[in-house]
């Protein structure tokens, strides 16, 4: 069984959802309190359903939504689809399946489609968690041999219970040693009864021999009983024999027809197999008669010519089909004109010029054009650069005679002529950031830098009105200025060596340019002037254009000539090959001898076709009818094989005996019915009557001797009072009788209770007798498949399973033997699940029902989660695999589209306690 999808009606958290397109393989993922747990219960209370209010599980039926169960849509072992719907009801919820073909089930349904299988076991076997797997070595054999049962069939754990149940019983009843049975109790007070009981009958004479008669007359009662009950089921099986008769009657005569058909030797479909061999034969036979009446029809069509016949048809063709193309031709020279066959050329050109030139001629005129008007721009430019240096030059000449002049000055005169030095300075560093800005930036920004330098140093100046400005200070201030012109002025003689390396190198670019332009104009026979490019590139397109034209005058005049030639080749080479009928044919009329010549030709393949599809069609024909008969020769093998194998000499008698054949089996399948109603020992019972009218004599013979048998019991029982009566006036008073009545009585109820106490022995013996033989059959199955799993699970470290004095004992690949535990925790978790998929691989064969694993791999390393993983993709193929986790990690081991994840599907969140 597979789940294919759920659909949640109202359940803990959940509320009107469903969860789609579960895989044979299918991981759900989701956080704590996801609703992981949640749907686990929700999948064990559709299956076997709602906890009950006194069970320890808990119920999640939704305290805000009147909506409680959902529905599980399943695929049973038949690919039948079913669903399951559970909602709220009585204690465990109203149950409904619903079939593919419309009808509906109930609970019984349900128990069917499950084969039994409880919610305890199936927790048990499919259902398991990390809880489980730390406790493995708490495993007994005495355990796991019941845990085997309960897990080899389905309801076989009512076994257990039974036998636990008898045990129980007998224990209660009688215990070796025991005081509180109620055997042992009654069978010390039997003992000390006894005693008295004899002492009181050795004071009564005539009591033994009145007992003796007595116990004589109730042993003839007991076998006059048992005689009767023998005559009574006796009776009873005459009876149910007389209600069998007419189906035993009908089966015996059966059995002699069957024996009278004796059909040995008849294949299962041979009678198809010989009406089918029949009709293809009478199908082969008509199709034969017309496969021959259309051969002669085609044999008598094949003969005709005309005079047309003896031209080489292959050879004139060629010129046929050419017909079209010698129009053409035609139409060509009459558009041409034949007066241009003498027109002469006016002139020769004896240079080839291309339309490549042209486009090359074209790029290079626009790129001297363009280095022409650079050169004019880096002109005007090297006439402003020379401009700027020349008055760079007079402003560092003018800061040179400032410093000499103020050698010669005193302190008091030199402050009114740093102020106009400054301003001067200022002026000059101002007149460089422009020229700076027009030049380079690295300028603007050096000549920026000194004018700041200038304003700081007035500043300082300007911060002292009261003090005189020493001699030396204003020397040096003037000096730092003429050495920041003298460095503006080397930049801009810098930039004039650039400036004309520039210039040169866009010079040679444009003689290069012109030497390849005058090449061309040379190739062209064309003047070239620097000034007048233009009118170059004209002249030159002009001068290809001409060019063009010459060329074009000559290919007509060339493709006339060829035309011409080629129309007298087609007509001459016509005329000799149809010269053997010129007489038929108007030369003079050229379009009217083509139409002529066609129209033989569509006769001529025509006639040719039509032979050649004679032909192909009698060919055809013939090979049909060898085909044909063929066939008819194996139809008449196989008819006769048919004959041979069920030995009949004719066709006739085959159906004879199919007819037979059929009969039988008709008297087989009506015999196993009867035999299903009569057993074997009720018909050897039967055979032993003659007719059904003995049976009546018999079962009237045993009414009689039951009749005969109550008429002498009822004496015995009037004797047997008569005695008991005489015993009691024997006794000596009330002790006696008395005695005697509870001695009795207690025996009574000793034997009674002795009975029953075997029959539970009985019950138990048999019960533990179908346990062993079940524990026998399936305990070394699960041990040695169990054995494989840890084997794989631990790479081959530990390899075998067994239990030794009642313990579980795990062999390591050294031979050492380990307890459970003594392993560690990460090879018993592996070892429980080796047990685990052990069981439900020994089950399969039985019943397959979904495994539910809640995150039990969170103490597996990396290596043995992916072993487990592995051994889960093994398992798939074969049962359908539920892993719930909460470790986003392990989607990686499966692709998307078997991963759900709970964190997209919208939740109640009120109910956290769920």
């Amino acid at each position: 069984m597979i789940i294919k999808q759920l659909d949640v009606y109202g359940y803990g958290k959940w509320r009107q959802i469903t969860f789609p397109t579960f895989g044979k393989t299918q991981l759900i993922y989701g956080p704590n309190e996801a609703g992981k747990s949640t749907m686990m219960a929700f999948i064990e209370a559709i299956l076997f359903g709602f906890p009950t209010n006194k069970s320890s599980e808990r119920r999640l039926e939704p305290k805000d939504y009147d909506g409680f169960g959902g529905r599980i849509t399943v695929a049973t072992d038949t690919n039948e689809i079913v669903m399951i719907e559970r909602k709220k009801g009585k204690a465990t919820g109203d149950v409904t399946l619903y079939f593919a073909d419309g009808s509906r089930g109930d609970e019984a349904d349900l128990v069917k489609l499950l084969q039994g299988m409880t919610k305890q076991m199936f927790k048990a076997i499919y259902s398991f968690d990390i809880h489980g797997l730390q406790n493995v070595q708490a495993l007994k054999e005495s355990d796991f041999n019941r845990y085997l049962l309960a897990a080899g069939t389905v309801g076989s754990d009512v076994l257990l219970r039974v036998d636990t149940q008898l045990q129980k019983k007998r224990e209660d009843i009688f215990k070796p040693n025991g005081r509180k049975p109620s055997l042992n109790k009654k069978l010390n007070l039997l003992k000390d009864l006894e005693l008295k009981y004899k002492q009181a009958k050795a004071n009564n004479g005539a009591f033994s021999q009145l007992t003796e008669q007595a116990g004589l007359l109730e042993r003839q009662l007991e076998q006059s009983q048992k005689k009767e009950a023998d005559l009574s089921i006796q009776q009873e099986q005459y009876t149910d024999y007389l209600s069998k008769w007419s189906v035993f009657e009908e089966a015996e005569k059966g059995q002699q027809t069957l024996k009278k058909l004796a059909v040995t030797r008849f294949p299962a479909d041979g009678f198809e197999q010989m009406k089918a061999l029949v009709t293809e034969r009478e199908q082969l036979e008509n199709e034969a008669y017309k496969l021959e009446l259309s051969l002669n029809h085609v044999l008598r069509q094949m003969v005709e010519s005309n005079q047309f016949e003896g031209l080489e048809w292959d050879e004139i063709e060629p010129y046929l089909a050419d017909w079209s193309l010698f129009q053409e031709r035609e139409r060509r020279l009459t558009a041409l004109g034949t007066e241009a066959i003498n027109e002469q050329l006016s002139r020769q050109i004896i240079t080839d010029l291309t339309e490549a030139n042209l486009a090359e001629v074209t790029q290079l005129v626009q790129k001297y054009e363009r280095l022409q008007w650079q050169l004019q721009q880096k002109q005007q430019e090297s006439q402003s650069l020379l401009a700027k240096i020349e008055r760079q030059q007079l402003n560092c000449d003018e800061i040179e005679e400032k410093l000499q002049d103020e050698s010669d000055q005193t302190d008091v005169t030199k402050a009114p002529l740093i102020g106009r030095g400054v301003y001067v300075s200022v002026g000059a560093i101002i007149v460089s950031v422009l020229l700076a800005t027009v030049i380079h930036p690295l300028f603007y920004l050096m000549a920026l830098g000194a004018l700041i330098l200038l304003f700081k140093s007035y500043s300082s100046y300007r911060t002292k009105p009261g003090k005189l400005v020493e001699s030396s200070s204003t020397h040096t201030e003037w000096e730092k200025i003429w050495q920041q012109q003298c460095a503006v002025l080397d930049e801009l003689q810098f930039v004039k060596s650039e400036h004309d390396r520039t210039n040169e190198g866009l010079l040679e670019q444009s003689e290069v340019i012109w030497q390849s332009l005058a090449c061309y104009a040379q190739q062209a026979k064309l003047s070239l002037s620097p000034t007048e490019t233009d009118v170059f590139l004209i002249a030159f397109n002009k001068r290809l254009n001409e060019q063009r034209h010459w060329h074009q005058k000559q290919a007509e005049q060339k493709q006339m000539t060829e035309l011409i030639m080629a129309q007298n080749q087609w007509l001459n080479g016509l005329q000799q090959v149809t010269a053997a009928v010129k007489d038929e044919l108007d030369w003079a009329n050229v379009p009217a001898t083509l139409d002529r010549l066609l129209t033989e030709q569509k006769a001529y393949h025509h006639q040719t076709e039509a032979a050649i599809n004679a032909r192909q069609e009698k060919e055809q024909l013939l090979n049909n009818k060898t085909r044909v008969e063929a066939t008819l020769v194996r139809n008449e093998e196989k008819q006769a094989a048919l004959l041979a194998e069920v030995n009949v000499p004719d066709i006739a008698a085959f159906y004879q005996k199919a007819e037979q054949k059929r009969q039988a089996e008709t008297i087989k399948t009506r015999l196993m019915v009867l035999q299903m109603q009569v057993s074997n020992n009720e018909r050897k019972a039967l055979r032993q009557f003659a007719s059904k009218t003995a049976i009546l004599k018999a079962l009237a013979n045993l009414k009689e001797q039951r009749l005969t048998i109550q008429k002498e019991r009822q004496i015995a029982q009037k004797n047997l009072l008569e005695l008991n009566h005489q015993i009691q006036l024997l006794t000596k008073g009330e002790v006696f009788a008395d005695i005697a009545h509870e001695y009795f009585l207690l025996k009574a109820e000793v034997a009674n209770l002795s009975q029953e106490w075997m029959r539970y022995k009985t019950a138990q013996t048999i019960v533990n007798e179908m346990v062993e033989r079940l524990q026998a059959e399936r305990l070394p199955r699960v041990l040695k498949k169990a054995s494989e799993f840890l084997s794989y699970l631990t790479e081959g470290r530990y390899y075998r399973i067994d239990f030794f004095a009642d313990e579980l004992l795990v062999q390591r690949q050294d031979n050492f033997q380990f307890k459970g535990e003594e392993l560690s925790q990460g090879t018993k978790e592996q070892l429980y699940l080796s047990i685990r998929f052990a069981f439900i691989e020994v089950l399969e064969s039985a019943i397959s029902l979904p495994i539910i694993i809640d995150d039990s791999f969170v103490n597996f390393d990396k290596r043995r989660t992916d072993l487990i993983m592995k051994l889960l993709d093994r398992i798939k193929d074969k049962q359908q695999i539920i892993y719930f986790t909460c470790h986003a990690y392990m989607k990686d081991y499966l692709p998307a589209e078997q991963c759900l994840d709970l964190t997209t599907y919208r939740q109640n969140d009120t109910e956290s306690e769920y």
